[in-house]
């Protein structure tokens, strides 16, 4: 069983790697340069803002184990609950924040050709950021019921 959750975690990670392998050169001259260089600024400010779950995920992760190895379902429910409602008004947090420092973080990118673009790009992140935040405690919870087939493939699409 380990071996296998392992070997899905490797594809997992090591799929998408090679597929950014084979795409981000043609990305790059269909893009060109500087909007390719704003694709890799957001996705870096989206994992950045991923920190605002600031370790719930983990911890869903290792305290659902725990409810679950020792057969309290009720407290499974409550623990994934708890934790989903945390996460959720910390993804708002954390969307608010990109939304309020979007003007001030364009403003930082003098050689843009269109900085409207890139606000609407980081405003569009913004909405998302809740998701993104959320998601982090919902990979926790598969984690915790061994689900790592399911969240491989997710990762599979999302990064390829």
């Amino acid at each position: 069983m380990i071996a296998r959750n392992a070997a899905w975690n490797l594809i997992g990670l090591g799929l998408p790697l090679l597929v950014a392998v084979v795409c981000i050169p043609p990305l790059i001259t269909e893009l060109g340069a500087p909007r390719f260089g704003l694709l890799t600024l957001v996705w870096a400010v989206v994992s950045y803002f991923g920190l605002f779950d600031l370790g719930l995920g983990r911890a869903v992760t290792q305290q659902l184990s725990a409810a679950i190895g020792a057969g309290r379902e009720d407290e499974a429910r409550a623990i994934t609950a708890n934790a989903m409602v945390l996460l959720a008004v910390l993804g708002i947090v954390a969307g608010t924040a990109l939304w309020v420092l979007t003007p001030w973080g364009v403003s930082l990118l003098r050689t843009l050709e269109d900085p409207g673009e890139a606000g609407r790009a980081a405003r569009a992140m913004a909405w998302a950021m809740p998701f993104v935040v959320i998601t982090s405690g919902l990979r926790g919870a598969m984690e915790a019921k061994g689900a790592f087939r399911p969240i491989n493939l997710i990762r599979i699409a999302t990064g390829a």
